[in-house]
């Protein structure tokens, strides 16, 4: 029962993975169209990504949204593009390729992509 509890556990977090990055490039795809059209799929985008948050809750997991934050080695992101920085940079997540999850207890049940940029100063 366990594994099985696990295993549906492991399929709803791949699928709101997926869910999280359909709602990012559904963002930047509305970018490209009138704006009467634009607000009509912004507000069903705007549904969707309830729909998201609410059966994310159901099973105690929530996103995490590094972008923006600074970045050191503890934060629950790998950076895809962390050699093209000096070891003394410092530096903040500029946006996820991946989510972060946390579970109900706040334990990283899925560590995220990011990429990186360095801090303004």
């Amino acid at each position: 029962m366990q594994d099985e509890n696990q295993n549906r556990q492991d399929a709803f977090r791949k699928l709101a993975t997926e869910s999280w990055r359909f709602v990012r490039v559904f963002e930047k795809a509305l970018q490209d169209i009138d704006e009467k059209k634009r607000k009509r799929y912004a507000s069903r985008l705007d549904w969707y990504e309830k729909q998201i948050d609410a059966a994310m809750e159901t099973f105690g997991f929530q996103f995490v949204d590094l972008a923006g934050k600074p970045y050191d080695a503890g934060v629950a992101a790998t950076p895809l593009n962390l050699n093209d920085f000096d070891a003394e940079e410092s530096l903040v997540v500029d946006y996820m390729m991946e989510p972060t999850i946390l579970d109900a207890n706040g334990r990283i049940i899925q560590t995220g992509t990011a990429m990186l940029r360095r801090a303004e100063k």
